[in-house]
């Protein structure tokens, strides 16, 4: 085979494995997301995946957790962070716990569908103080997605 060939061969497996990987987080986030700018309320069932690592340690091994939006807090700088408590537990450097608070990584950035944000992990509840203000919990990643799976009123969202 030559090296163009072999090149290929190498580029097609690669969109392959991303086609699959991509599905099967849909799969386990339960179907098919709604459109990106969806806006997420207190209250909605949500998805948190992954940023760049390829296997962070508080995904353990899965493609993302699910949990509610429970409310929304003081963030940095006049933002607003939301807190979602997970439905199990989440563990990366060295704690435990299930509530994740996210801030959101963009100037102008609002809390909808496919918002991209930092998440610390904590295992206490976080004061509705800004984050200057405040205990935080641990620093765990820095590009987060987050969708919407269930809204408020309870309807699915399968846009």
């Amino acid at each position: 085979m030559t090296q163009f060939g072999l090149a290929i061969l190498l580029a097609a497996i690669t969109v392959a494995l991303v086609l699959v990987l991509f599905r099967t987080r849909e799969e386990v986030a339960g179907g098919s997301s709604p459109p990106e700018g969806v806006p997420l309320e207190r209250g909605d069932r949500v998805f948190v995946t992954g940023g760049y690592d390829r296997d962070p340690e508080w995904l353990e091994g899965g493609a993302g957790h699910t949990g509610t939006l429970e409310r929304f807090i003081p963030g940095q700088d006049d933002r607003i962070a939301a807190v979602v408590r997970t439905d199990g537990p989440v563990t990366d450097n060295g704690i435990t716990g299930q509530i994740l608070v996210m801030e959101l990584r963009l100037t102008g950035a609002s809390w909808v569908t496919g918002a991209v944000a930092h998440i610390e992990l904590c295992d206490f509840e976080p004061e509705a103080t800004q984050w200057q203000d405040r205990r935080r919990g641990e620093w765990i990643e820095s590009h987060a997605s987050i969708r919407q799976v269930d809204n408020a009123a309870g309807r699915r969202n399968n846009a």
